[in-house]
């Protein structure tokens, strides 16, 4: 759930506004609190069946507002506008937060999140981005690179310690292979994938 993209249209912190539009092309708009969610879920659930056992489950809620899009974008944040957005989102109650993602080279992430830090942001709630693999989505040993990406080694530098793991399984070669190199291919993305795991938990382990 976001609301970075209209935080300049719209400062109501205590509601949200959320739309659905189902199969028979019925709109419903519905205005909660974060406190009202239950309401909300419950009111859900008798028109849209949604399973008991997810009416109880202990969630978590991870906000995504400080994090761009990488494509078309035409208007990015600056450093000002993610502070506002931070502040905006402490104000609306959430407590575990999406930083951003960074790149090789740096952006407006970097000093954003440095700044954060620096002003005593508490470090156990801040999450970010980084890919498996900076390799190319074609490229012949992407799944082979067992170089730390430049997103995990940022994050052990900022002492940054939630990460979410972003795997492309896009590959237009995949076509051309047979399923004997597709399952080894499987193999090798399940070891990278536990490779990193590993590192983050030598890594990016919260203190104490």
């Amino acid at each position: 759930m976001g609301i970075g993209n209209s935080l300049c249209k719209r400062r109501k912190c205590g509601a949200l506004e959320s739309s659905h539009r189902n199969d028979t092309d019925l709109s419903i708009t519905r205005r909660f609190s974060i406190g009202g969610l239950a309401s909300v879920a419950h009111h859900a659930s008798s028109k849209f069946r949604i399973p008991d056992r997810l009416l109880t489950m202990d969630v978590m809620v991870l906000d995504n507002s400080l994090r761009e899009p990488e494509v078309a974008q035409l208007n990015a944040h600056t450093v000002e506008d993610k502070k506002a957005i931070y502040a905006e989102l402490l104000k609306c109650g959430f407590t575990e937060i999406i930083v951003g993602l960074f790149k090789e080279h740096k952006t407006v992430f970097d000093v954003f999140v440095q700044d954060l830090l620096n002003s005593g942001a508490d470090r156990r709630s801040l999450w970010a981005f980084s890919n498996m693999t900076d390799k190319g989505f074609d490229h012949h040993e992407r799944l082979w690179d067992t170089t730390i990406p430049i997103g995990l080694r940022r994050m052990k530098k900022y002492g940054i310690y939630n990460v979410i793991l972003e795997v492309d399984l896009h590959c237009k070669t995949v076509t051309s292979m047979s399923q004997a190199e597709i399952d080894s291919a499987l193999d090798r993305l399940t070891q990278r994938a536990v490779d990193r795991l590993e590192w983050v938990q030598e890594f990016l382990a919260l203190p104490g």
